[in-house]
């Protein structure tokens, strides 16, 4: 069985001031992955292209780059989906909340097979955007975003540990980020998913979706930004109507 001591190591759990802020740090490494183009100006989805076209996979190099930006779209879209998917069991208010919230066990949907689906969309969504970023940032990004949601990762679990005891243990059976084919716990709950809600809560991730679709099918960066940046605005407003709601 894994362990939640086998995970955690001496500063590798996010302080209280990480977990409260996760977004704007998410955000930031996204930033720092996309400044990382001053150093190396060469862009990692062209050069993965020029890499498939040296193979003779796509016939031109614009076939290249739409095999290689269609497939950041994939994982963009299979990010925003897993992330729907798993906020329809959790709850909005538990996925958007600056606390730890840790009153709640929840084994349903996504979370029999993978205990953060969260969290792997992050990864997801971080992997596709990245082919937009230079070679270093993509790895950056990566990395970045990998190393920052693990540490997230630690806390909540140690927080789940401490607050459920025996009933998280059968938990640790599903994989922390690389999910099982096969359900490895039985569902704790019969609550039925709140879809609309975990679409609405998920829209920025749909939009990121979208445009990184429209930019593959036409190279077009401007419609990207205006595609994400649609996105933004009806997230922020989201956000502003729930905050004066109360």
């Amino acid at each position: 069985m894994e362990t939640i001591a086998a995970g955690r190591c001496a500063g590798m759990t996010a302080s209280d001031f990480e977990f409260r802020h996760r977004m704007s740090l998410i955000a930031a490494i996204f930033a720092l992955a996309f400044c990382c183009s001053w150093i190396d100006p060469r862009n990692a989805g062209d050069a993965l292209a020029r890499r498939l076209i040296s193979w003779g996979i796509p016939a031109s190099d614009a076939g290249g780059r739409h095999v290689v930006f269609f497939l950041a779209f994939a994982l963009v879209a299979a990010g925003a989906a897993l992330r729907t998917w798993g906020t329809a069991h959790l709850e909005v208010e538990t996925m958007e909340d600056a606390r730890l919230r840790s009153e709640r066990l929840v084994v349903a949907g996504p979370y029999r097979h993978v205990r953060n689906p969260l969290y792997l969309g992050n990864l997801l969504v971080a992997a596709g955007v990245g082919f937009l970023a230079s070679r270093l940032g993509f790895i950056v990004l990566v990395a970045g975003m990998d190393v920052f949601l693990v540490r997230l990762i630690l806390r909540e679990e140690q927080h789940l540990l401490l607050r459920h005891g025996a009933a998280f243990k059968p938990f640790l059976e599903v994989p922390r980020l690389w999910p099982a084919w096969r359900a490895r716990v039985a569902a704790s709950s019969t609550a039925r998913p709140r879809w609309i809600p975990a679409v609405l809560a998920e829209l920025l991730m749909w939009a990121a979706a979208a445009a990184m679709g429209v930019y593959a099918a036409s190279f077009s960066i401007a419609a990207f930004f205006i595609v994400l940046a649609a996105g933004v605005v009806v997230t922020g407003l989201r956000f502003g109507a729930a905050r004066r709601r109360g």
